[in-house]
């Protein structure tokens, strides 16, 4: 088999798409108290889009502190990015070659990639009160939403364009070979074993961390796996077992950092930590070792059982980041290590199974399904300096449990569907931050009607 694949995307973002240099008549200046805060946690009733907050207030910190040749109190950066194209093609080929009666085969493929990402910046330097109308500083005025006068937005109205560069262009292209290598036997008829070594990449890109953007590296995996796909007992039970290592070379991962701004006024390079921003970073080489078994047993011409059990290992490679100081929560510290910390997402121990049986009156079937799930606990955040101000980044072990029920004539076209799931109600994070977590869904209960025509 062989063949070929291609993909290209167009991404544009900002007001000003042309990316030329900034037009000052077509970006509007907005208050952010933001830069250069000390504490990064909002008090209560804080609110920035409403009218009952004082932008014109001296003792806010809305400017970035300690600038040359401006004072401290009047300047503002304008920040604007957008992905340019994004062009990927690939070539592949597979083949597969029997051997030794036919019962052993060898599988070799390959695939050489090209991925290609820009991504163009321009920042703009603006002052504020060119004419000294507010004693040196900026004077906001707050304009409601149309649809809440309560909320909207305060604007800078004396400010002015003291500098725009140029679009800084970067540009990321990910060109390897990747590959599978595979071998299968079949040691029975109802019994096959197998190992194999399949490797993939993830593009890098450009992360909009500071201006100018910093680079990103590829992302690498090689899995390594050994197994066996089997059945038993007449057919009526199938277990498939495998064995795993897998094996990243420079993990992608979002982290919270200090931003740096780099920029060039009158002829001077200015360099300066300015807020708390998201970007990603590289992990050292990384292991994920486990085993996984898949059951499915009918145990009679009624009743079934299947489901799967996973035991795993997930910890991040080496990695020693600084964080800084810029914008970050209080307590926090300067530098974080991975090297060894549980990778989020990614419990020890996962178990699944789903019981079914069916009933016959007459014409009618109905069938009950009982659905079991334990997961140990888990992180669901990869910073673990949240930790320290207190933040909930474990979810705790849990049982989780559903049920249904299908109703229905035996050869029939409808069927009615029931069923109530999370039925203990259980609380389960799928990924949490600093500001937030991802809820599975709660108990839920419903009745469905299928109809066949």
């Amino acid at each position: 088999m062989t063949g070929a694949y291609k993909y290209y995307k167009k991404e544009y973002a900002g007001p000003d798409t042309t990316f030329g240099a900034i037009d000052p008549d077509a970006v509007d200046i907005s208050f952010s108290d933001f830069y250069g805060r000390d504490n990064w946690f909002e008090p209560e009733g804080y609110d920035i889009h409403s009218p009952d907050f004082n932008a014109n207030d001296p003792a806010r910190s809305w400017a970035l502190p300690q600038l040359d040749p401006i004072t401290a109190d009047s300047v503002i950066f304008i920040n604007n990015d957008a992905t340019r194209p994004i062009d990927s093609y690939s070539f592949f080929g597979n083949i597969t070659v029997p051997f030794f009666e036919d019962r052993h085969r060898f599988s070799l493929g390959l695939r050489k990639n090209y991925e290609g990402k820009k991504r163009q910046t321009v920042l703009g330097v603006f002052g504020t009160d060119e004419n000294n109308t507010n004693n040196g500083l900026p004077h906001f005025t707050f304009e409601p939403s149309a649809s809440d006068p309560t909320s909207g937005n305060w604007y800078c109205d004396n400010c002015y364009m003291i500098d725009s560069e140029d679009p800084h262009v970067m540009e990321q292209d990910s060109n390897p070979i990747t590959y599978t290598l595979g071998w299968e036997y079949d040691w029975k008829p109802e019994v096959l074993l197998y190992a194999n070594i399949n490797n993939g990449f993830k593009p890098g890109g450009v992360s909009s961390e500071s201006t100018p953007n910093v680079y990103y590296d590829p992302e690498y995996l090689t899995n390594y796996a050994m197994g066996t796909r089997s059945r038993w007992f007449g057919n009526t039970l199938q277990l498939n077992a495998e064995l795993f290592v897998m094996v990243y070379d420079g993990l992608q991962t979002g982290i919270n950092t200090e931003s740096m701004l780099s920029y060039e006024l009158n002829g001077t390079l200015y360099t300066q930590a300015y807020r708390w921003q998201s970007r990603v970073i590289n992990i050292g080489k990384t292991y994920v070792k486990g085993i996984e078994l898949d059951y499915d047993w009918l145990i009679s011409s009624r009743d079934r059982l299947k489901g799967n059990l996973e035991f795993k290992d997930a910890k991040y490679g080496d990695r020693r980041y600084r964080l800084g100081k810029v914008g970050m929560p209080p307590g926090h510290p300067e530098w974080v290590d991975f090297g060894g910390r549980p990778m989020p997402l990614a419990p020890k121990i996962t178990f699944n199974a789903s019981y079914s049986h069916q009933f016959t009156f007459g014409n009618m079937t109905v069938m009950p399904r009982f659905d079991v799930k334990y997961s140990s606990k888990y992180v669901t955040y990869n910073e673990w300096w949240w930790g320290i101000t207190g933040a909930e980044i474990w979810q705790p072990a849990y049982w989780k449990y559903s049920g249904y029920l299908n109703i229905g004539p035996e050869s029939g076209d409808w069927q009615i569907n029931v069923y109530y799931k999370n039925i203990s109600e259980t609380v389960v994070r799928d990924i949490s931050g600093g500001q937030g977590s991802s809820i599975q869904d709660p108990r839920t209960m419903g009745v469905g009607l299928t109809v066949k025509f």
